[in-house]
């Protein structure tokens, strides 16, 4: 999740922005053109493969972090959840009002969604190991003694 290391500065910042956008055009674009290729066509194989493609613009942004030696900035991690908000209320929209929504959409929605959620447990898991990211959501109550 968000890092508590100092900020990156100067040029190893720039180079990191550099590789972060650069990643993240080539992935986005190919895995959104791919899932909405999807959606329209009913191909649950292209809809599925363009959600690989965003977990893979998510474990390639993990590894460039590594090589930079930091972690997701606190505006990745809000950008990042919002997006993936932002298309689950979307999805779930176009299923309840889209008379024309057929299996195959929901398919790819169900699915595509299902792998998004699992590679960021893997993420956190691997990260924090298991109970450190269990303790990010359950904090226990300091107890009156």
């Amino acid at each position: 999740m968000a890092d508590t290391s100092p900020a990156l500065t100067g040029e190893k910042a720039t180079e990191h922005l550099l590789a972060v956008v650069t990643l993240w055009a080539v992935s986005g674009a190919f895995g959104l053109a791919l899932i909405l290729s999807g959606f329209r066509d009913s191909a649950i194989v292209l809809g599925l493969l363009g959600f690989a493609c965003i977990i893979a613009g998510f474990v390639a942004h993990v590894i460039v972090n590594n090589v930079f030696e930091t972690r997701f900035s606190q505006l990745q991690v809000v950008a990042g959840m919002s997006g993936f908000c932002v298309a689950v209320l979307s999805f779930m929209a176009s299923w309840l009002l889209d008379p024309h929504f057929d299996v195959a959409g929901i398919t790819i929605g169900l699915g595509g969604f299902a792998g998004v959620i699992l590679a960021f447990l893997v993420y956190l898991v691997a990260m924090h190991g298991m109970r450190g990211a269990f303790s990010m959501f359950h904090r226990r109550r300091a107890r009156l003694r």
